[in-house]
């Protein structure tokens, strides 16, 4: 077929055929880093959805640790610092509503959304609740604590001074119960333990009748009007115990039917946040190995190829060229010694062989003039 060819073709052919694999090299090339590209970018969106995940668990640690610190320790500074936190943690939550788009992402941060927003709502009844408890704490037990503590000093002072040592004895006896209940209040506020309350109000209780016995003792006017006041102070003192009580089981069932289980609520879905990124991430990293190793592959396939169709390709269109130069120089030879028995054959319609063409041609010219030449 190459012998049919001029030169020109042949050449043109032969760098066509090369810049053509070098084309297919480059393009498979370009096409395999398209790929890992676009996968490395993948990666990253993966990489960046699981700092999110975790992000938003630790957030949520932050919340509950915080939340407890409130707990304990009741003031403004924890309440702001409870409140910033789940301002963080709902700020993750938008973040990722943003760049995760996938159906099932999408759900889990939408059940996210809601049991935050209900989480929200319950601690801020909470929180009402405890301020509720520290206003009757600071309006309703120590006024009323002191009242009771002043009305039994006075009527000891009293009793002392009248030298009535079965009053005094009374007193004595009202005010030892008077201060293990106020310790036990003071307890039960900051343990919120039942126990601690049972043994309050009982103390409490105990001290209705010990105030009965030394109500009976009493003859004074002072005296009966002391101990008025403190029967009036030990009434609030009690009920308020027991709407502290209340509300501390209130708080109690917040925390245990409501915050508790919506904190785990929302942790499993973050967890199930972070596993379904880490599951895709577990599945892309192979794809992508596969990815980049195809293309490595048929690149160097490819150009493999390249070298042995070039090198194949180079040499038969060199010999196409080189083997009829060769026939023409042997035959200029021939013709340069006077050798005109030269006979072969003519392939193919290159310039070499019309080079080929025409020694024959002048071969047989010279031929025909010797001939002539030996007739005459």
């Amino acid at each position: 077929m190459l012998k049919r060819l001029k030169l020109g073709t042949k050449i043109g052919l032969g760098f066509g055929f090369i810049l053509l694999l070098l084309v297919l090299g480059a393009v498979s090339g370009y096409a395999g880093l398209t790929t890992v590209g676009h996968g490395l970018k993948s990666y990253q969106e993966i990489a960046r959805d699981i700092s999110l995940a975790g992000h938003l668990n630790a957030s949520m640690l932050s919340v509950r640790m915080t939340i407890k610190e409130y707990l304990i320790s009741p003031n403004d500074i924890t309440l702001k610092s409870v409140n910033v936190n789940i301002q963080k943690t709902r700020a993750i939550l938008e973040q990722a509503k943003q760049v995760m788009t996938s159906d099932e992402r999408t759900q889990l941060i939408r059940k996210s959304f809601q049991s935050l927003a209900q989480y929200e709502a319950s601690f801020a009844k909470v929180s009402q609740l405890i301020s509720d408890m520290r206003y009757l704490k600071e309006t309703q037990l120590l006024p009323n604590g002191k009242k009771m503590s002043a009305a039994m000093s006075a009527l000891m002072k009293s009793s002392y001074e009248e030298d009535d040592t079965v009053v005094l004895f009374f007193t004595a006896k009202v005010q030892e119960n008077l201060l293990g209940s106020r310790l036990l209040t003071a307890q039960y506020l900051n343990s919120s333990r039942e126990s601690d309350y049972n043994s309050a109000l009982k103390l409490m209780t105990d001290l209705e009748a010990k105030a009965e016995d030394l109500e009976m003792q009493l003859s004074s006017k002072e005296g009966v009007e002391l101990l008025r006041t403190y029967l009036a102070s030990h009434k609030g003192f009690t009920q308020a115990l027991k709407n502290v009580h209340k509300i501390v089981i209130s708080r109690e069932t917040l925390l245990r039917e409501k915050l508790i289980i919506i904190e785990q609520r929302i942790e499993i879905y973050a967890r199930n946040l972070y596993q379904s990124v880490q599951k895709e991430q577990d599945l892309l990293g192979p794809e992508l190995y596969d990815v980049q190793y195809s293309s490595v592959m048929k690149l160097l396939l490819i150009t493999i190829a390249a070298l042995i169709i070039g090198i194949t390709f180079s040499f038969h269109m060199t010999r196409s060229i080189t083997d009829p130069l060769k026939r023409a120089v042997d035959v200029a030879h021939r013709l340069a010694k006077g050798d005109l028995s030269i006979d072969f054959q003519v392939e193919g319609h290159d310039e070499t062989a019309q080079l080929l063409q025409a020694l024959h041609e002048t071969a047989e010219s010279l031929k025909k003039m010797v001939g002539s030449i030996n007739e005459a």
